[in-house]
């Protein structure tokens, strides 16, 4: 059976959070990076894990390059389940997610036949792949004959909204959807496209069974 998960990510309101609670999206992504606009801080998150304390919703902290001591602030006080990464990991940083349980998941670029073959010989199971580094672009990656060789379990990020979605998960079969801008309207989180985006999901998973 191949069943996707969708993450909606770069959450910044508590009613936000409630309403994924209510429709059982399966993870949420709080973004730690104060260049983003779907930035939040440390306190606010962790009013936000506490909300999420009776549900079964995945926590994911996306960082970029972030100093040791701010990982470490974030895993005392949050219980992430898994750490999305930008840039160049170090040891330090993997053990630290070992030490708090904490899945970590490289992000990866994906723009040429170049790419894959840096995401084959990744040291690590499962990953996440978009288009350009440092997210937010929205923009979907051409999933060509390249992009179908990559041995990998992986999450896919970028541009990914209702009308796309069946295709990609039919195609594809990533282990998770990561949705920001396709369920935002002027930048704000949307509930009819969240709730269309788990409706066309479900469609998918549904024909994705074998």
């Amino acid at each position: 059976m191949s069943l996707t998960k969708i993450k909606f990510c770069g959450i910044k309101d508590e009613k936000t959070l409630k309403f994924c609670k209510k429709i059982n999206v399966d993870a949420v992504g709080f973004v730690f990076y104060k260049k983003s606009v779907r930035n939040v801080s440390i306190r606010k998150a962790m009013l936000f894990s506490d909300l999420l304390k009776s549900s079964y919703i995945y926590k994911f902290a996306i960082v970029v390059q972030p100093k040791l001591l701010f990982l470490k602030k974030i895993f005392r006080n949050i219980k992430i389940d898994f750490l999305q990464f930008y840039g160049k990991e170090n040891k330090k940083i993997v053990n630290l997610c070992y030490k708090y349980n904490t899945n970590f998941l490289k992000v990866y670029d994906f723009n040429s036949k170049k790419d894959l073959d840096i995401i084959n010989k990744s040291k690590y199971n499962f990953i996440s792949v978009e288009k350009k580094n440092i997210g937010g672009t929205g923009k979907m990656i051409h999933f060509n004959k390249d992009f179908l060789k990559i041995k990998k379990k992986i999450m896919i990020s970028g541009g990914i909204n209702k009308k796309n979605i069946y295709h990609i998960v039919r195609k594809i079969k990533p282990i998770f959807l990561d949705i920001s801008s396709g369920i935002e309207k002027k930048g704000i989180k949307d509930r009819i496209l969240m709730k269309s985006i788990l409706k066309e999901l479900n469609l998918s998973n549904i024909k994705n069974v074998y």
